[in-house]
């Protein structure tokens, strides 16, 4: 990531940095990597370096994420504070200010990119093949799979569906077994 304010560019970090959000405020940079083995993430911000040199950044770590993020939302709250929802290969979390909650497991969930929250507080996750959601209750939250109708089982090895012959009226919602 390069800066340039008023000077030449300049590196600021070797991260990877796959969004950038403003969070209260405040520059945020979701960073990480899931690949051969290696999966971490972590939360970023921009400091001024210690070289004192003007105009010259970095980005510190702000908060490790433990695994890599794959989508993430930001959400205001009811107490003034942005939430920022981040589903990583490992878990879904729920950060507001130094609030850090695990909300809920996802290590083997098809590869999802996107993410939403409705009004109600369930979570809907876009994954290849289908929609992920998490409807709240009072012990945490219930897994469904929203997939085609003619989707028997979606296979968590290579996030494909197993198709099955269409049964008529069949309902769309499946349980993720």
């Amino acid at each position: 990531m390069a800066a340039a304010y008023g000077g030449p560019p300049q590196q600021v970090s070797q991260e990877n940095v796959r969004a950038i959000v403003l969070l209260d405020g405040q520059v945020t940079a979701i960073s990480g990597l899931a690949h051969m083995g290696w999966n971490q993430g972590a939360l970023l911000q921009p400091a001024r370096a210690e070289s004192g040199a003007p105009n010259s950044w970095k980005l510190r770590r702000i908060r490790p994420l433990g695994a890599a993020p794959q989508a993430y939302l930001v959400q205001a709250s009811d107490r003034g504070e942005d939430v920022l929802w981040i589903a990583t290969y490992k878990a879904l979390l729920r950060i507001e200010g130094a609030r850090v909650r695990r909300v809920h497991e996802l290590e083997g969930w098809p590869l999802i990119d996107s993410l939403v929250v409705t009004p109600d507080g369930a979570i809907h996750l876009g994954m290849r093949g289908g929609v992920g959601r998490l409807t709240p209750t009072w012990r945490g939250y219930q897994e469904a799979w929203l997939v085609p109708p003619a989707c028997a089982e979606v296979m968590p090895e290579t996030c494909e569906c197993r198709r099955r012959a269409p049964a008529e009226h069949e309902p769309w919602p499946m349980t993720k077994p």
